[in-house]
């Protein structure tokens, strides 16, 4: 069990074995992207990743909470619309 400490929180992260260097992952605490290295004592150390924006999309996906918020709150809108309207849906 290998223990590194987070250059950015100073978490302690612990890996399995040394299959993980040259891979980049999440802090477990801050989340920040790390790559892992394998020094020249055989060790391995965490250093801060630089993340490419190759290939990457600058959009985010919208959280389920915020959604179905959005959505209960256009329905009331909706509500209101109805309501204040006179409560007909069509033509009379």
């Amino acid at each position: 069990m290998h223990q590194i400490a987070c250059p950015h929180c100073a978490a302690r992260l612990r890996l399995k074995d040394k299959s993980f260097a040259g891979r980049t992952v999440p802090c477990p605490d801050c989340r920040q992207p790390l790559a892992i290295q394998l020094a020249a004592d055989g060790e391995l150390a965490a250093a801060v990743a630089t993340m490419s924006t190759a290939g990457t999309s600058t959009t985010r996906r919208l959280s389920p909470a915020l959604a179905a918020w959005t959505m209960a709150l256009l329905g009331f809108a909706a509500l209101l619309v109805y309501v204040f309207r006179g409560g007909s849906l069509g033509p009379e």
